[in-house]
Parts: structure tokens; C-alpha cells; sequence
């Protein structure tokens, strides 16, 4: 494999990652508080066949917060997610951003 080839982004794991993003946007919209934390997204994810390392969670909420979709605190070592307005609209298809899976009329998520 050439080095161009090597730094392309895998298909199946650019899916997954817009996947992830749609579904931590409708968790987070589901919630009384529009709030949750990363181990709760953490075992979101898995509980949706959609598992992956800490570092690519990590990498969602970066992104995510980077769009303005979600804003990042802490409490103590723990980090917070928190839906902005413009996330809400994203998770529910109202609005299109790069990198979020736009959810279908049957959204599973």
C-alpha cells in the first residue's frame, strides 16, 4: 500500500463516524436536560453496533463541538455534552452539516 493510500480515509469507518454523530445528536435530544457525558455516549454507541475506541469518541465530540452541534464541559474528569439549538435541528434532519448522517424517515436512532 502506497503512503497516498494509507492516508485516505476508510470508507466504512467515514460511514460509521456519521453515523455515530447522528445518533449522540438524537440521544442528547431525547434527554430532559439535552445533556449527557461521554461514558453514557460510549455505551450508546456500542449498544447500536457502533463500538469504537475512546479516541474516536473523543474525535465526534471534537467535531461536533467544532460545528457548533454540542458544547464540551467537565465535571472533575468527566466531560459533559450539551446540544446547542443549531445540533437539535441537525439531529433532526432540519438542517445539513458535513460529517452527520442525515436521519431518514424511519431514523432507528
Amino acid at each position: 500500500m502506497s503512503d497516498r493510500e494509507s492516508n485516505r480515509a476508510d470508507p466504512l469507518e467515514r460511514q460509521k463516524s456519521e453515523h455515530r454523530a447522528l445518533a449522540l445528536l438524537r440521544l442528547l435530544g431525547r434527554e430532559a436536560s439535552y445533556m449527557s457525558n461521554e461514558e453514557i455516549v460510549d455505551c450508546h454507541f456500542a449498544n447500536l453496533g457502533l463500538a469504537c475506541p475512546r479516541a474516536q469518541v473523543r474525535e465526534c465530540l471534537a467535531m461536533l463541538e467544532r460545528a457548533g452541534l454540542i458544547e464540551l464541559s467537565m465535571a472533575e474528569t468527566l466531560t459533559v455534552i450539551r446540544l446547542t439549538a443549531k445540533g437539535d435541528e441537525v439531529g433532526q434532519g432540519l438542517v445539513v452539516v458535513e460529517g452527520v448522517l442525515r436521519p431518514g424517515v424511519d431514523c432507528p436512532y
